[in-house]
Order: C-alpha cells, then sequence, then structure tokens
C-alpha cells in the first residue's frame, strides 16, 4: 500500500507549460490547475491560448496547439502512474517498443550468430514484417 502523500505527490507529477508570453508585460505564463489555464503572474485575467508542452519526467515532452488536449494528455499519464501501468517507453520519441526498433536490433544480433543464407533468410522475413506493422508499438500486436 502506498503512503497517501506519496501517493498523491506521484499523481500530481508533470506539469503544462506555454512558450506565450504575456501580450501586455511580455512575462512569462504560469499553469493553474484550478483554473484550467497558463495565466500570467502579473496580469491575473490573461491567460495563454496557444502552443502548450506537457513535460513529464525527465524524458517525455509533446507540444499541443490547445490546452484542453494537454491536460487530457498530462491526466492520461497521471491516471497510468497512479493505476501502476505507465511505462516510460511507451511516449518517448525515439519509440523503443515500436515493431520496426526491436526487429532491426533483433536481425543486427543475428548477424553476427548464424550463416549468410540463414540472415538472408531472415532479413527478407523481417523486411516483410516490417513492411506490414512498421513504428507499432509490441505490445499490441497480438498473434
Amino acid at each position: 500500500m502506498l503512503n497517501s502523500s506519496y501517493h498523491a505527490e506521484l499523481c500530481m507529477k508533470g506539469n503544462i507549460y506555454t512558450l506565450q508570453k504575456c501580450p501586455e508585460c511580455d512575462g512569462p505564463m504560469k499553469h493553474d490547475e484550478n483554473k484550467d489555464g497558463c495565466f500570467c503572474l502579473v496580469h491575473t485575467g490573461i491567460s495563454a491560448s496557444k502552443k502548450f508542452v506537457v513535460r513529464f519526467g525527465r524524458n517525455i515532452t509533446r507540444n499541443f496547439k490547445d490546452y484542453a488536449m494537454a491536460r487530457q494528455f498530462l491526466n492520461g499519464l497521471r491516471f497510468k502512474t497512479a493505476e501502476g501501468t505507465f511505462d516510460e517507453r511507451d511516449y518517448i520519441s525515439a519509440n523503443p517498443l515500436g515493431f520496426e526498433v526491436q526487429a532491426l536490433r533483433w536481425l543486427s544480433l543475428k548477424k553476427k550468430k548464424v550463416k549468410h543464407n540463414t540472415y538472408r533468410d531472415y532479413r527478407n522475413s523481417i523486411y516483410k514484417a516490417v513492411s506490414m506493422w512498421g513504428p507499432r508499438n509490441v505490445k499490441t500486436i497480438l498473434f
């Protein structure tokens, strides 16, 4: 069982930022979850309307055009974390769990361990599979 304060801190991980500046004072805008938006620190009535960035941990960063989509993405990440099913590799832009990445990695390992003709057969099969599944997450492929 998680300590309730630790659990609350874990669920509140991540934040929404904006690249937009206040039009009146050119100051930064800060995210306020209670008001649902990013607001100027000096002019509290002025809110950001574009260029939102969600940061979750060190490796996950996503850009959004509107606040609602950014908030939905952040809440989804927080839900997955609280649920215990969050896997950072699913959201990294390099897509380390993509079929193509995993298949080519496996193929490079086989190149050193099997005969040339066997490797050629493996390579042909892998390239056909990659053309079918491409960058799809390997967790979603059912056989």
